[in-house]
């Protein structure tokens, strides 16, 4: 399972403000790194299994203030 779901990295892994709103595609690519929130780095790369109530979809959420509106 390590495999095939690992970490993809930090360059991969970014979160931007919810009041940020996406431009271009999926990814990200045209959007503005300066609205991006550091974190801390992962301690352990490997996934966690969560058991809850999940919502998802096959699209990037582009309006992060719609997206907690939803939440």
């Amino acid at each position: 399972m390590a495999e095939t779901f690992r970490y993809p990295g930090a360059e991969q892994d970014q979160l931007f403000k919810a009041t940020y709103n996406h431009e271009g595609d999926d990814i990200c690519i045209k959007c503005d790194t300066k609205k991006v929130v550091a974190r801390p780095t992962h301690k352990d790369p490997a996934p966690k299994i969560y058991y809850r109530n999940i919502a998802f979809g096959n699209v990037v959420m582009k309006y992060g203030v719609t997206r907690d509106k939803i939440a």
